[in-house]
């Protein structure tokens, strides 16, 4: 296939990608919230590139084989399973080492035992327990939304660019192309933890959540 025809796919991908996605920006604008339709906005939005894939695959007669079903080696699903947990710990490790913050917010951690069910259990089981539900059932849930940008980032569109560009290079672009189609829901959020620093009139005070 000739890097011609490599360009168009990634074009005629990234066309139904943000017309897609354009749906749902509009619906999450109009809802003012990142929640809208109780998370099924944002779902639509996360499996708009998967979709762009499938209908890109059907419009310029590709197999859809191609877009990389198989599990792949297991060393690097370990290394992917581990990286944000990695990143996470360094980024909260400088937050704590120049306190920024606490170890835990007591009302989160309150949140999360009463969420549980158990009664009183110490702070340190609340999020063992967290954490121990966020790495196992919750990632499975999360597969079900999650999959849609992987077949469409890492599926098409990342293979795409490989044919031309280096590692690094496609990485970049693909950021760079990755980065718009988060941008609404990331002003949404930011816009929402803003409105979270209501206002209490009558003597009472102001609290901002950021």
């Amino acid at each position: 296939m000739s890097s011609t025809d490599d360009r168009r796919a990634v074009r005629v991908f990234l066309l139904f990608t943000f017309g897609l996605s354009s749906i749902f920006y509009y619906l999450i604008i109009k809802s003012g919230r990142l929640g809208g339709g109780g998370g099924a906005y944002v779902a639509g939005l996360m499996w708009c590139p998967g979709v762009a894939a499938l209908l890109t695959c059907r419009y310029l007669g590709r197999d859809i084989g191609t877009l990389g079903w198989n599990w792949g080696r297991t060393r690097y699903q370990v290394i992917c399973y581990l990286i944000p947990l990695a990143y996470a710990t360094a980024t909260y490790a400088v937050v704590w080492l120049t306190g920024l913050g606490g170890v835990y917010r007591k009302d989160f951690v309150d949140g999360v035992t009463q969420s549980f069910g158990l009664g009183p259990i110490p702070p340190w089981a609340s999020i063992a327990l967290y954490f121990f539900f966020t790495g196992t059932v919750s990632v499975v849930v999360d597969c079900a939304t999650v999959l849609g940008e992987e077949i469409g980032w890492r599926g098409f569109l990342a293979p795409q660019l490989a044919k031309r560009n280096s590692f690094g290079a496609t990485a970049v672009i693909s950021g760079f192309i990755w980065a718009p189609q988060h941008h609404v829901g990331l002003f949404q959020r930011m816009q929402d933890w803003m409105e979270c620093g209501a206002l209490h009139r009558d003597g009472r005070r102001r609290t901002i959540s950021l």
